[in-house]
């Protein structure tokens, strides 16, 4: 049952449409608490349940996954090739973690605040256009969201907000819940270490001024990247995740994707797979990404 329908917010066809008053909303708040538990759970639900009926956007089965995976758990790192969306899922879910724990301060960082900036600006615009009932969760008015190539914060009309966080001496002593670092693989180590990481060492307040340690918002870290080398930070900070995973399952998670995962969904065409082929020795990926392609093929004519 979608939020509309709970809330009844909204009519049907032939149905006059009533106001939404403040005694109504007090006599729901059993099944609103209910509700944003079980889209905290399910994030790829609710954003069925909001696009609306002429919204063309439909998650992939994996990016559904993606997407849960990142809401439930605290420090997950993600490693996928071009074409799997994992920029633009990493940041819709910080949105959706903006509208569903009000009051969150969440942010984006990489190895240069104009490169937070400019991939924070498109894919924030480029979800609000497809899903724009998130748009409407969006504080617009002149002086609140801010968006330049060095300035990018978004207020959102719950409290909370979405920033870029710049990895270096001037973030220092800043205070933030959780955050997705993109390209974690040219971000310094010294600077994430000694000054992002340290940002989120508060935990959200709740409505009576409380916290709850336990929420997975609070000190949140998404790790985004495309293969790398062995002999970096990225690499240590991988397996570090991927040890964590093994003891705390539900604190830490590890996820990744080759061309075959993108030519499966079709996020990748397997004729650029085999035009990489062509042009000069082929990365074993792409004969890989090739021959999986085939297969499926001669497996789809079997059938």
């Amino acid at each position: 049952m979608s939020l509309q329908a709970l809330l009844d917010l909204s009519a049907s066809h032939g149905v006059v449409k009533e106001e939404v008053s403040v005694e109504r909303l007090r006599e729901s708040l059993p099944q609103i608490r209910e509700l944003i538990s079980f889209y905290r759970e399910y994030p790829d639900l609710f954003v069925d349940d909001i696009k609306g009926p002429e919204s063309t956007f439909n998650f992939r089965f994996t990016q559904r996954i993606f997407l849960r995976c990142i809401m439930r758990h605290r420090y997950v790192y993600c490693v996928f090739t071009r074409g799997f969306s994992k920029s633009f899922l990493a940041i819709m879910g910080l949105m959706l973690k903006a509208i569903l724990f009000p009051g969150s301060k969440v942010f984006v960082t990489t190895g240069g605040k104009e490169q937070a900036a400019m991939i924070t600006i498109s894919k924030v615009e480029e979800i609000c256009k497809l899903i724009p009932t998130i748009a409407n969760e969006i504080n617009w008015d002149r002086g609140a969201s801010r968006r330049s190539k060095d300035n990018v914060k978004y207020i959102f009309k719950n409290g909370s907000e979405l920033d870029i966080l710049a990895a270096r001496e001037s973030s220092r002593g800043q205070r933030r819940n959780g955050g997705v670092i993109e390209e974690v693989i040219l971000v310094d180590e010294s600077a994430l270490n000694e000054i992002i990481l340290p940002t989120m060492n508060v935990d959200r307040n709740l409505p009576d001024g409380s916290t709850d340690p336990d929420e997975v918002v609070n000190q949140s870290q998404v790790y985004i990247t495309s293969a790398g080398w062995k002999n970096s930070f990225a690499y240590d900070r991988l397996i570090e995740i991927m040890l964590n995973s093994v003891l705390f399952p539900d604190k830490y998670m590890i996820l990744g994707g080759d061309y075959q995962l993108a030519i499966l969904e079709g996020a990748v065409k397997a004729d650029m797979v085999e035009e990489m082929k062509m042009n000069g020795e082929p990365s074993v990926s792409a004969v890989k990404a090739l021959t999986f392609y085939q297969r499926g093929k001669q497996l789809q004519i079997a059938c």
